[in-house]
């Protein structure tokens, strides 16, 4: 029925939303270790329905740092172990 659909729409975009935030942590985490000289990195978090502008650093990548799949692999990993309701 419709009441279910909508429900669980609703869980879906709270999921969306989790994982969106989850993500932008782990990129300012990544940008942190690229990057250890730069002292303010900011992290916004919002509905993934409204449209913010805003201008990032440009960091420069490091030859040194680990495939991305690492990190990809370890955000996968912790949502996996978190509980979704």
């Amino acid at each position: 029925d419709d009441f279910s659909r909508n429900s669980e729409f609703l869980n879906i975009c709270k999921t969306f939303e989790s994982l969106s935030t989850e993500i932008k942590v782990l990129s300012a985490k990544i940008k942190a270790i690229m990057s250890p000289d730069i002292s303010n990195i900011s992290i916004t978090t919002g509905s993934p329905y409204s449209v913010k502008t805003s201008q990032s650093p440009v960091v420069p990548i490091s030859p040194k740092l680990p495939p991305i799949a690492t990190f990809i692999e370890a955000a996968n990993d912790d949502v996996n172990q978190s509980e979704i309701v």
